[in-house]
């Protein structure tokens, strides 16, 4: 498989509420990308999300347990990968990406693995357009930094 092309940039990386910034890359990813799909659905999946078995195949069995989830609004999250019964999920920092994406029932996300332990996650509404959160910080003279007032999404078709 061969290697994206990269563009390095300033992100926010959030993890527990904490934020801070790093330089990352992104991926103008290419269609061979290994990639999994998921119907979000909450009462299943708020605070852990199964990784299905067919897309760890891909890499022999094995991920790294700690990854990054990053999303259009170039902004990314510290998830941990952990091992229940015979399954993978990501699981620690999941239910901040939920939250800060505004994740809803029914939403369809794609996952696009980049290598380098960085998933593209893509968001699509329940009316088949693509979503982006675009949240907004308190200034930090108010607020702890990295503290969210709230998140605006917006629908792309």
């Amino acid at each position: 498989m061969k290697s994206p092309n990269f563009m390095n940039y300033m992100v926010d990386v959030h993890t527990s509420g904490k934020a801070m910034v790093k330089y990352f890359e992104e991926a103008s990813y290419p269609d061979e990308l290994p990639e999994f799909f998921k119907v979000y659905m909450a009462a299943l999946w708020s605070e852990r999300l199964r990784i299905p078995p067919a897309f760890i195949e891909n890499f022999g069995g094995k991920l790294p347990r700690k990854v990054m989830l990053g999303t259009s609004s170039n902004l990314f999250w510290k998830v941990r990968i952990n091992k229940i019964n015979d399954d993978l999920f990501f699981e620690e920092g999941w239910l901040e990406f939920v939250q800060e994406n505004s994740l809803a029932h029914g939403e369809f996300l794609t996952f696009s693995y980049a290598g380098d332990s960085k998933f593209y996650v893509k968001i699509f509404a329940t009316n088949g357009c693509r979503k982006r959160v675009a949240p907004h910080r308190v200034s930090e003279k108010a607020s702890r930094p990295g503290k969210f007032l709230h998140n605006y999404w917006f629908l792309f078709c």
